[in-house]
């Protein structure tokens, strides 16, 4: 698959990652995406979720 990245982009990614791979670059910048995603949907049961303090006796 082919994607266009801005060329910018790739170039301050370089900077400060020291990675040479734009592949890489991309692979980890879509890790990063699904973490961030799968954390904002943690966030959204925030106060939702109760939990039994006595449990862990």
């Amino acid at each position: 698959m082919k994607v266009k990245v801005d060329t910018e982009l790739l170039k301050k990614a370089r900077k400060v990652t020291g990675l040479k791979s734009d592949k890489v670059m991309v692979e980890n910048a879509l890790q990063l995406f699904i973490t961030l995603e799968n954390q904002k949907g943690l966030l959204n049961l925030w106060g939702k979720v109760k939990f039994n303090d006595d449990s862990h006796e």
